[in-house]
């Protein structure tokens, strides 16, 4: 009744307090022909179905309690509790360790922290006609559903900040297809005779690095998880080193191919994979020497910054040592400068073997962006610094791209004259 009365704002009265209450108009009375569906309310099922799974909880954890069997039991050594007389925290000790299904089928259970399965609504946020905001449920995560249901996102009901929408996350790492396109213009042509001079089996693990190192700008985005910020300098630091080493191996093979070809020369027997596999080795060994020593030292770590912005914390990836992470990139660049003179005193070789040319440009642009990126980082803060390497990162890559890859790639599928031996020897006779 008192429910009744608070729901309605109304009072239970007898006949006589009835016609009275009518006739000063100070309250309503209780007509018990009240409807909870004319009420301006939203019903909260949802506390219902806590209350309702909580003293499924309460009667699960006295089931248990029992029915114990002594030897077996939830308290400590298997020891159990009186049904009769027991202990408030002897009950909470069997409510943390009920595992039921409701009649929904939710799976109930207790972690080790007391924290019931997570279940949340994905909601987002909009603007609606009347200008006003409403939130919109556009996704459930739920540690019940089925294994690779539990996050669920509903595509046709959200509506991105800047319009723009992609189905899958995964695409952020296929949403360019330069690289596959180029893959697959080597693959198709691996037998012309523009991509065997240019040794098609070093450019494949060129182009690969190359994916590495545009997909290690990922690690930068996001909230910096511990392993996040423990590994993505390292990634960066390997996949570059890598990529860095094959233009490297491709102009010494140049070089040592060229000039083996001169009478009375020596260079003939280290003609072949060998001197390229030596160079990658030898140069990812080094970046890999360096990198574990950082880790073991002073490895990276989420930081939590209080005094950068009033009222805010951020949470940044704190390098751990500014000495090993300058180190990484100082030995990038000297292997980046390292192939940039071996390009350039080999620019002048015949035509058939002009990718140092191409090689020289990458390094030049390659170079420049990072020299530039070091004032940049040393002045910026925060997320601009993350900012900052990413942008160094995806236009370095895309600088070595766009330098070595795409003229090839034009000869072969716009000028597939100049893609013949008779071309490239004739050029070659020629600057002789």
């Amino acid at each position: 009744m008192e429910l009744w009365e608070q729901t309605f704002s109304c009072k239970w009265l007898d006949q006589e307090k009835f016609h009275a209450l009518m006739a000063n108009g100070t309250m309503k009375a209780c007509t018990g022909e009240e409807k909870l569906e004319s009420l301006m309310m939203e019903l909260e099922h949802r506390v219902s179905l806590h209350v309702y799974t909580a003293v499924y909880a309460i009667a699960w954890a006295l089931h248990n309690m029992l029915y114990c069997t002594h030897g077996y039991g939830a308290l400590h050594a298997g020891t159990c509790a009186t049904i009769s007389s027991f202990y408030p925290w002897q009950l909470l000790h069997y409510v943390r360790n009920v595992n039921f299904k409701t009649k929904d089928g939710s799976h109930v259970f207790f972690d080790a922290n007391g924290n019931p399965p997570a279940m949340y609504d994905i909601v987002n946020w909009r603007v609606s006609a009347n200008s006003s905001l409403e939130k919109v449920t556009v996704g459930r995560f739920d540690v019940n559903s089925p294994d690779g249901t539990i996050f669920n996102v509903y595509g046709a009901e959200m509506i991105w900040i800047n319009h723009t929408q992609l189905s899958s996350h995964l695409q952020l790492i296929f949403i360019d297809p330069n690289y596959y396109g180029i893959l697959g213009v080597f693959i198709c042509y691996k037998k012309t005779p523009i991509v065997r001079a240019n040794n098609y089996f070093l450019s494949c693990l060129l182009l690969f690095s190359l994916f590495l190192c545009f997909l290690c700008s990922l690690g930068f985005i996001g909230y910096p998880q511990p392993e996040k910020c423990l590994l993505r300098q390292v990634a960066f630091g390997m996949t570059f080193t890598f990529c860095i080493s094959c233009v490297l191996a491709k102009t010494i093979t140049v070089v040592i191919a060229f000039n083996a070809t001169k009478p009375g020369s020596r260079l003939k027997r280290w003609t072949g994979v060998k001197v390229s596999y030596c160079v990658l080795l030898v140069c990812t060994l080094i970046q890999t020497f360096l990198c574990v020593m950082w880790l073991i030292l002073s490895p990276p770590f989420p930081e939590f910054e209080t005094d950068k912005k009033p009222g805010a914390i951020i949470i940044n990836c704190n390098e751990g040592s500014s000495i090993a992470f300058w180190c990484m990139l100082g030995y990038l660049g000297l292997l980046a400068t390292i192939s940039f003179i071996v390009a350039f005193l080999a620019r002048r070789l015949p035509d058939s073997f002009n990718e140092t040319k191409f090689i020289t440009f990458s390094m030049l642009a390659f170079l420049s962006v990072w020299v530039s990126f070091i004032p940049a980082y040393l002045s910026a803060r925060g997320m601009y610094t993350v900012a900052m390497e990413v942008f160094a990162i995806m236009s370095s890559s895309l600088a070595v791209v766009i330098c070595i890859f795409l003229p090839k790639c034009f000869i072969v599928l716009f000028r597939p004259k100049l893609n013949s031996r008779e071309h490239l020897m004739g050029k070659s006779r020629g600057k002789k």
